[in-house]
């Protein structure tokens, strides 16, 4: 996995739309100025499930989130079985799906081929390349996001 990584807690608030860390108490956020929801509900989330039992976190964007090993995805997965620009995670609406971008190894969903895109329910399983991911439609305590 990619080692740009940081802890945020939850005495921290990550803006939706630029990624910013903010503090709990902000009602805006201090680098773009969109609005913040302070409460202890974070929205839904990617979790990397590693071989060594440990797990990495990924608050999901609103709009389009890119999986891939490229540098220019939103979530940066190091694993050669993984393509370039692999998977897209779209959340829009209160509802994220998974779609395939055309990736070499495909798209699983719990056990089973993804064809174009699936619809993400809380706890579904998500396989790319060798990398198995939890989805979570909410989420109540530490995140982990990329650094810029």
């Amino acid at each position: 996995m990619n080692s740009n990584f940081t802890k945020v807690t939850t005495d921290r608030l990550i803006c939706p739309a630029c990624r910013h860390k903010n503090r709990r108490e902000n009602k805006y956020c201090t680098n773009c100025g969109e609005g913040l929801d302070n409460s202890a509900e974070i929205g839904p989330c990617l979790t990397i499930l590693t071989k060594e039992g440990s797990s990495v976190i990924f608050q999901l964007q609103k709009g389009k989130n890119t999986i891939g090993r490229n540098i220019k995805n939103t979530i940066v997965i190091n694993d050669d079985h993984i393509s370039n620009f692999h998977a897209t995670v779209l959340f829009e609406k209160g509802q994220s799906k998974i779609i395939d971008l055309g990736s070499r190894n495909g798209v699983y969903l719990n056990g089973k081929k993804v064809r174009k895109s699936a619809l993400l329910k809380d706890g579904h399983l998500i396989k790319l390349g060798s990398t198995f991911l939890r989805f979570e439609s909410t989420r109540e305590n530490e995140i982990i996001k990329k650094v810029s």
